[in-house]
């Protein structure tokens, strides 16, 4: 009698290498970004009817508005940090609400998103470019107003995404 007479064995066998290679399978997706980024960012949208990570960027935009209210003296230093987190919280928010395949940068994802989501598109695409071009390389020193008026466009564009 050979070994692969009996269809028993045969069938085992077989049901091991699909068990195995499946096992296998989901091991890897679940350990990957893909996973996540596909599946969880999707189900946390639909039951929150929020964009996934809004708590984490209020959180941020709460620390960021108490710091503008602590300041007293003219800190043009803290006030460029300032706007560089409200321009990250603003960044990460676009990037998880418009998939990666099809944007890859602030403008691209601004443009996906379309001129109806925001009130005012334009202004938060000059903020974000002067933040880019002046702010981050110091290259500029901002007064309180000046601060305070980007921070009013960023709190605008976050308020149409309904994050606070």
């Amino acid at each position: 009698m050979s070994f692969f007479e009996s269809p028993l064995i045969y069938k085992l066998i077989c049901s091991l290498l699909t068990m195995g290679m499946l096992g296998f399978l989901i091991f890897f997706l679940v350990r990957t970004k893909w996973l996540k980024f596909m599946f969880w960012y999707d189900l946390v949208e639909f039951f929150t009817v929020k964009i996934y990570g809004s708590k984490k960027s209020k959180r941020c935009w709460k620390r960021i508005m108490k710091k503008m209210k602590k300041i007293t003296d003219n800190q043009s230093e803290v006030y460029n940090k300032l706007i560089i987190k409200a321009d990250k919280i603003m960044g990460c928010m676009l990037a998880n609400l418009v998939p990666l395949y099809q944007a890859t940068d602030f403008t691209e994802r601004l443009r996906v998103t379309g001129l109806k989501t925001f009130t005012y598109p334009k202004l938060l695409w000059e903020a974000h470019t002067y933040t880019e071009t002046y702010l981050k390389n110091n290259q500029v020193i901002l007064t309180r107003e000046q601060t305070q008026n980007m921070l009013n466009i960023y709190q605008t564009a976050l308020k149409d995404l309904e994050i606070i």
